[in-house]
């Protein structure tokens, strides 16, 4: 198979995985999205309204299909999150087949977002 219908076909199935958990929309009107230009490599990217999307499952659940399928790509959540009390930097976490990379600052998104921000609390 070739790249770009590996890229298509890895879009495909995270959509249906991050649908699952939440709604979808490109204007933060949802929980996520999901970019879907090809801008080439090997990871999609995830944007993430609301904090509470991002769990330890629909993580896992992520990791899974890349181990079965795609382990030469990774997801990266990036965090586009409108907080009227402080400001949320973009880094989120990239998840591969083998490894999951957190960028975010975890005591902040804690201390902000407490029970919500589930993937610090599981």
């Amino acid at each position: 198979m070739e790249r770009a219908e590996v890229w298509r076909e890895l879009y495909s199935l995270l959509r249906a995985l991050c649908l699952r958990s939440g709604v979808e929309s490109p204007y933060g009107k949802g929980d996520f999205w999901i970019v879907d230009d090809d801008w080439g490599g090997q990871l999609h990217k995830i944007c993430v309204f609301r904090i509470s999307f991002i769990t330890k499952r629909l993580v896992g659940d992520i990791q899974a299909l890349l181990q079965t399928q795609f382990a030469d790509w990774g997801v990266m959540f990036q965090l586009e999150i409108l907080n009227a009390v402080e400001t949320i930097p973009p880094e989120g976490l990239v998840v591969y087949a083998d490894a999951i990379e957190e960028a975010w600052d975890r005591d902040l998104l804690i201390r902000v977002f407490q029970k919500e921000f589930a993937f610090g609390l599981q």
